[in-house]
């Protein structure tokens, strides 16, 4: 286990300094360190300040010797002045001022992922542990879609009208409802459906990140904590899974949110998703019936049988105050020109209410419900759920359902006539 931990941690570690998962921050005790540059742009702009360092070192020892003659370094100029190389000095320390700045983030990053990875157990499948096949008239499989879980996120009721509450323990506590009605669906249809296949379409948003303005407000978890939040709580849930199905597959695609900065200044592939998928990847690596396929796009298309499946987070559909029904269905319209070839189904996730189109786009829900966007700007929320269905490679989807992973929240009047949380908004808040 020891192995596999640092294996999992030289990982991370190698995919921080490829500078592909943009601007993690760390927590240090109650206060946040927020990076001023992404992750991607600090080892750039690293690489490129040493090299800066290593021109300019002879040039600083030389200007520092008392022997030192101006006109040994500059004689191709006609004239040469002692302040510029006063003011080279000066740009050369700040510069190294601002490099020992950066290490010490780097160092903080590395520090927390060892840290995490450290605490994670997961350990092969022991021979009893392992599912058996069962042997049914119609073979099917069972597929679900796994997005917009938003680990690390902070929904407080008093801020939303009592509409809903989201947190950590929360978020554990709808995982937990969501793998126990999968596993009795399983157990009352196998027989007949034999389901011994579970497909998972994860589509993204698995964490909160940290992208809009103000959002530390509404986070329970700094960005490292997140994204080890998510590997330990999904990966847990599929080991689980791998007990009871013979084989698993999972095919992945990114979200939206990422770890700081604007959507539009921080490329798809930077996100914290492909970190957790990464992870994944190889912490189950041991679990011998389990399949990670991580998608180099925004976009995945997956022959099952006889049907081709399009996959993707669905952020490319704008939307106002609700799903944009037409943009999705001419998304998907325009799919078979595109990739020159029939698409049978389209699954996305994003806009955090079930839906389906046509029969052919499935629109997953979300385990977090209603939010302060939602509930407070834009008047809509939902029950927390994910969506099922039972998989023929011949026949397609059949019995597409809704799981609702928490009751759904309804606001009753107080000793006052009053139906939204009033006079206490600090109570429950820990300061």
């Amino acid at each position: 286990m020891r192995k596999l931990t640092n294996e999992v941690l030289d990982h991370v570690l190698e995919l921080l300094k490829s500078g592909k998962f943009g601007n993690p921050s760390i927590q240090n005790n109650v206060s946040w360190i927020g990076l001023a540059d992404a992750v991607n742009n600090k080892f750039v702009g690293l690489e490129i300040s040493i090299e800066t360092l290593r021109r300019s070192r002879d040039l600083a020892t030389k200007i520092r010797n008392p022997d030192f003659e101006v006109k040994d370094v500059a004689a191709d100029k006609k004239e040469v002045y002692p302040e510029d190389y006063q003011r080279l000095l000066e740009a050369n320390d700040k510069l190294n001022k601002k490099l020992m700045n950066r290490q010490i983030d780097i160092d903080n990053i590395i520090k927390a992922c060892l840290n995490r990875v450290d605490r994670m157990k997961f350990y092969p499948l022991l021979d009893k542990q392992k599912a058996k096949r069962v042997m049914a008239k119609h073979e099917m499989g069972f597929d679900a879609a796994i997005s917009d879980l938003h680990f690390g996120a902070k929904i407080i009721p008093q801020e939303v009208m009592g509409l809903s509450e989201y947190n950590p323990d929360e978020s554990k506590k709808r995982m937990n409802v969501w793998l126990a009605k999968i596993l009795n669906i399983k157990e009352e249809d196998e027989m007949s459906h034999g389901l011994n296949k579970f497909t998972g379409f994860i589509l993204g948003d698995l964490v909160d990140g940290n992208f809009f303005p103000k959002q530390t407000w509404n986070l329970a978890l700094n960005e490292i904590e997140q994204v080890f939040f998510a590997v330990e709580d999904l990966g847990s849930r599929l080991r689980h899974l791998a007990t009871k199905f013979t084989n698993i597959e999972l095919f992945c695609v990114p979200g939206n949110h990422r770890w700081n900065g604007k959507k539009d200044n921080t490329h798809w592939s930077f996100l914290p998703d492909y970190m957790i998928y990464e992870i994944l990847k190889r912490l189950l690596s041991e679990i011998k019936n389990i399949k990670i396929y991580i998608s180099s796009s925004p976009k995945m298309v997956i022959r099952r049988g006889k049907k081709n499946f399009c996959i993707s987070h669905g952020d490319e559909s704008r939307s106002w105050a609700g799903i944009p029904f037409y943009g999705i269905d001419r998304t998907y319209r325009r799919l078979p020109n595109l990739l020159n070839m029939i698409i049978d189904y389209f699954i996305i996730g994003h806009f955090h209410d079930f839906s389906v189109i046509s029969d052919k786009i499935i629109i997953n829900g979300t385990l977090v419900g209603g939010s302060d966007l939602s509930i407070n700007r834009m008047n809509i929320t939902s029950r927390p759920s994910q969506a099922i269905w039972f998989y023929h490679e011949k026949y397609g989807i059949n019995r597409l359902t809704n799981i609702y992973v928490s009751e759904e929240r309804v606001i009753e009047k107080d000793e006052f006539n009053i139906y939204t949380p009033h006079d206490n908004l600090l109570e429950g808040i820990e300061i």
